[in-house]
């Protein structure tokens, strides 16, 4: 099967997804957090570059030990929830200006926003994969390694199908190697024993053509949104459940 992820395109409706450069559908946020976020809600603030007239450059998270995460739109929400992820939590999030920026704004720069409505809130969804509980959820003794140099990316050895039974032994295999060799482990294929429709992919979410299908039916992803498919070849997908 397929997998896809969204991109942009020229121009990003900026109106519809949100006021901040980073509330595209695309966009992840990566941290050193392992854990979920223990809050029912995440409080964003628009911000934006000091001394410009624009309060739509970046969101700052009021609350930051966030790992792997993707914000979007209420309407994406109301479509991914409808189908299978890895584990995962979905915390709603109310964006609002940041008042103490905006203040400082006028004090240093005598920039003013009288064209903003600086009391609008505006609603969206965090969707928060843990990427090591996806690397968990790998049928490992279906997968081949590349053991590259850490420092020059080169490719040192291989490990072929079966070498690494479980991800207890790919953890311990990792460490043994950065430590002999100062080498890394690289998944040559990502095969699961379950079926997942939406799952990381290297730097995007990713989906299977049945989400394609609904998000296409929503027309949320065209031209004049600024949003395209694209299809997803950095590695090949599998699940081990598909009939």
């Amino acid at each position: 099967m397929k997998y896809y992820f969204i991109k942009e395109s020229s121009p990003f409706n900026y109106e519809k997804f949100g006021t901040s450069k980073l509330n595209r559908i695309s966009e992840v946020i990566r941290l050193d957090e392992k854990e979920f976020v223990e809050c029912s809600e995440v409080k964003l603030r628009v911000r934006g570059e000091e001394g410009t007239k624009k309060l739509n450059f970046l969101i700052y998270y009021a609350n930051d030990p966030i790992t792997y995460l993707l914000k979007m739109i209420p309407e994406f929400h109301s479509i991914f929830s409808q189908f299978n992820m890895p584990e995962h939590r979905w915390y709603k999030a109310e964006a609002g200006y940041d008042l103490e920026f905006v203040k400082d704004m006028k004090k240093y720069f005598k920039i003013e926003y009288p064209d903003i409505d600086l009391k609008e809130k505006r609603e969206y969804w965090i969707l928060q994969f843990l990427f090591y509980d996806c690397i968990k959820e790998l049928d490992y003794k279906s997968i081949s390694f590349d053991i590259l140099n850490f420092k020059t990316k080169e490719k040192i050895d291989f490990l072929p199908k079966g070498s690494i039974k479980n991800y207890e032994e790919y953890v311990a295999y990792t460490e043994a190697e950065y430590q002999k060799r100062k080498c890394v482990l690289i998944i040559k294929d990502y095969i699961y024993h379950k079926n997942y429709d939406i799952l990381w992919g290297g730097p995007h979410i990713v989906f299977n053509e049945k989400v394609k299908a609904a998000l296409d039916a929503s027309n949320l992803i065209n031209y004049d949104n600024g949003l395209e498919f694209a299809e997803f070849t950095e590695y090949e997908i599998v699940m081990l459940g598909e009939k």
